[in-house]
């Protein structure tokens, strides 16, 4: 005769699957909440890639088109906005009718008209009308601003045309002049005013880039701070004599501004120091990695606490604790200064 379970073995059983279903069930949940922790912080890491690139693209190319005796800042720090003056926008270049970019070319000049002698990548003589593209005329001998056009033409002065070889740079006729004597874009790089993430810290801020009178687009975002160094060769002589220092000390000739060739002549590099969020609020993380501030924030939103980078000190949000920071360093030369 065969014996079946009595009612407490069937019990322990149940407990015992249970208790091995429990297990797993918080396995499952950590594996989970880690998978999407992990994802969430790939994703900033992905973003941040995409701005940072923008930005180091900007910082290479301020000063492209600029005349050589203009006197608009190609790079500017001004109160907390980092400004770049250039004729390459990054997110609007012009193209010809194959879609390829049109970056510049060079023209041969004579009283008959212009021959072209060398062009990069795109076509400059098969731009659209949609484009909306005008041209600006440098000398290729000393790259003097010369004028700009609304056709390619060589340039003309009392009925005659300008001779000698020039370089041209379409441009967005319809973009906001950044520069007082010759057409320029104006890149602004700020943080916002307020936080409206609701994955960011409240008290952080999104760093835009604005070109023009634009608002500005979100280029980062969860941002505590940043902060902007200068490399600076003070005596032309090739050698780094103050690094990471203040874009002040590029007024060497103490007259109380920073002019257009000193920012030419002696500036080598870029510094710039994010200080970013990572990933979202994690009630079950406490942040450790900081110091208290040598210098207490002026701002109200910022808190007495720091993050090192090197020599630098950039101060967290307030409410800091249960998030992820991270520092972002970029050093970037400028190419066409």
């Amino acid at each position: 005769m065969k014996k079946g379970f009595s009612l407490i073995e069937i019990l322990v059983a149940i407990v015992i699957i249970l208790l091995v279903l429990g297990g797993a069930y918080i396995t499952y949940i950590t594996i989970l909440k880690g998978f999407f922790k992990e994802t969430t912080s790939i994703e900033t890491q992905i973003e941040t890639s995409v701005g940072t690139e923008l930005l180091r693209l900007d910082i290479e190319h301020a000063g492209f088109g600029l005349g050589s005796y203009q006197p608009d800042l190609p790079i500017e720090l001004n109160n907390s906005q980092f400004i770049v003056r250039t004729n390459l926008n990054s997110t609007n270049i012009i193209k010809d009718n194959s879609a390829k970019p049109v970056y510049w070319a060079l023209l041969s000049c004579d009283y008959s008209g212009y021959s072209k002698d060398i062009t990069e990548e795109g076509d400059i003589e098969n731009i659209p009308s949609s484009e909306n593209a005008n041209y600006l005329y440098l000398s290729a001998l000393d790259k003097k601003f010369i004028s700009t056009s609304t056709n390619l033409a060589c340039p003309q002065k009392d009925g005659y045309n300008i001779t000698g070889k020039m370089l041209v740079i379409p441009y967005d006729s319809t973009a906001t002049n950044g520069c007082d004597n010759q057409f320029c874009y104006k890149i602004i790089y700020k943080l916002s005013s307020t936080q409206n993430l609701n994955n960011c810290n409240p008290k952080t801020r999104n760093l835009l880039r604005a070109v023009g009178k634009s608002f500005g687009e979100p280029l980062l975002n969860c941002v505590s701070s940043i902060k902007y160094t200068f490399d600076i060769d003070t005596d032309e002589n090739g050698t780094v004599d103050l690094p990471d220092s203040s874009f002040e000390n590029l007024d060497i000739n103490s007259d109380g501004k920073v002019d257009a060739q000193e920012v030419k002549n002696l500036l080598k590099k870029v510094n710039i120091y994010i200080l970013i969020q990572e990933g979202k609020e994690d009630g079950s993380f406490n942040f450790t990695n900081y110091k208290t501030c040598s210098t207490a924030p002026t701002d109200s939103r910022l808190s007495d606490k720091c993050v090192e980078a090197g020599d630098q000190e950039l101060p967290l949000p307030k409410n800091f604790e249960h998030y992820r920071w991270k520092v972002i360093k970029l050093s970037v030369k400028p190419m066409d200064l």
